[in-house]
């Protein structure tokens, strides 16, 4: 007497389901993780932001003055060397008011040289430059986004975000003081 045995396989249709359904599933997944990803980035932004400006208020006060920039935009790598205190003649105390982040990948943090200073100011986590408008004649105004809006504060730093979503719009960029 010989038994049959039957082996149960999955059959070509039931493949195909289960693939569909993984298929459906990663559809909805992929635009959550997108979402959260940017979030994520805009928090760091933000955070990164305040914390440069809290920095050059710190700086003010140990030194009785703001560091001194060429141009408008304060965001360079002399005023990150001075923060990271490895620029004696801005700081010669070398004292560290910022930790510094090499960017990775252009990314998120200052462009390092030789001897651990910086050869680029402080990148947002899209490669772009953040914004830095310092009150030189102390009348506790700066201007945003030159020629927009007067802020009433001694520092401030922004960056427009993401400029596939944010297109640069002011109103959705990431500031300190707010």
């Amino acid at each position: 007497m010989s038994s049959l045995r039957s082996k149960r396989a999955f059959t070509l249709i039931e493949l195909l389901v289960v693939i569909t359904i993984i298929g459906i599933l990663m559809g909805l997944l992929f635009p959550a993780v997108g979402s959260a990803m940017h979030a994520a980035k805009r928090a760091q932004a933000k955070n990164d932001a305040t914390n440069i400006a809290t920095a050059i208020a710190s700086y003010e006060s140990e030194y009785g003055r703001f560091p001194k920039i060429d141009g408008q935009n304060a965001n360079t790598a002399k005023l990150m060397n001075v923060l990271a205190g490895k620029d004696e003649d801005g700081n010669p105390r070398q004292i560290v008011f910022l930790e510094i982040p090499r960017a990775k990948g252009g990314k998120n943090g200052a462009i390092s040289q030789g001897q651990g200073g910086f050869s680029s100011g402080w990148r947002d986590p899209w490669g772009n430059e953040f914004e830095v408008r310092i009150d030189d004649d102390y009348d506790n105004e700066v201007e945003f986004d030159d020629g927009g809006e007067t802020i009433n504060k001694q520092v401030i730093v922004w960056s427009m975000g993401d400029p596939k979503r944010e297109k640069n719009d002011p109103e959705k960029a990431i500031k300190s003081w707010e």
